[in-house]
């Protein structure tokens, strides 16, 4: 049926992805995008936060700045969005509906990842010293997926001397939601920046190569 055939014409982009990835497309694409195709485009998305778990101003405006120059030598459209109760789901999904490349910092906001289109790149941005592998491997959606975790920030005041991170996060929830900086701005120095970069770097030469060969 037409769910097969999408899968097979994706694998040629992609190579395997999930058939239930590209069942539950195939509804949202005519359940709420009224048939409009989703295929990828030169769009990359900024996936911003606010009041919790956002980027300090001036980390905020120099990754804007990079973003700007990012797409303007490579004739991408740019678009922030701020995934939130106000944002009708229609709205939420035509976001990254056709979104070449996306990127955000850690969180349930990146979830919304699930609606581009098989093939394109998205880019997780985590907090100082802090890991998660909820969107490790596309999340299993047939994304290409890379992270850049932020080099400078603050240690928990509460760990104890000779534990690890990792222990200090699996034994407390407080150590946890520092980490993860639940409430807590998130600083990008230069090395962070560069290393977003490179990433978009890779990704769109990625995404469009592989876009390229398969209407070869």
């Amino acid at each position: 049926g037409e769910v097969a055939a999408e899968q097979e014409e994706t694998r040629q982009v992609v190579g395997m992805v999930p058939g239930d990835a590209l069942e539950w497309r195939w509804k949202v694409k005519n359940v709420v995008m009224d048939g409009a195709d989703g295929g990828i485009e030169r769009r990359v998305v900024y996936i911003a936060r606010r009041k919790r778990r956002e980027f300090e101003q001036e980390s905020e405006t120099k990754l804007g700045q990079l973003l700007s120059k990012f797409a303007v030598k490579h004739h991408m459209q740019l678009a922030t969005v701020v995934f939130n109760s106000s944002l009708p789901f229609r709205a939420q999904v035509a976001a990254l509906w056709t979104a070449g490349v996306a990127l955000g910092i850690h969180g349930a906001n990146l979830a919304n990842a699930v609606f581009m289109p098989p093939g394109a790149a998205l880019i997780e941005i985590m907090p100082f010293r802090f890991d998660h592998d909820m969107y490790a491997a596309g999340g299993g959606a047939g994304l290409r997926y890379a992270r850049w975790n932020v080099s400078e920030g603050e240690d928990f005041p509460g760990r104890i001397k000779g534990e690890s991170v990792e222990e200090c996060i699996r034994g407390s929830k407080k150590c946890k939601k520092f980490y993860r900086s639940d409430h807590r701005k998130v600083r990008l120095g230069e090395r962070d920046l560069e290393g977003v970069k490179s990433l978009l770097e890779e990704s769109v030469a990625a995404v469009f190569s592989r876009a390229r060969d398969a209407g070869a």
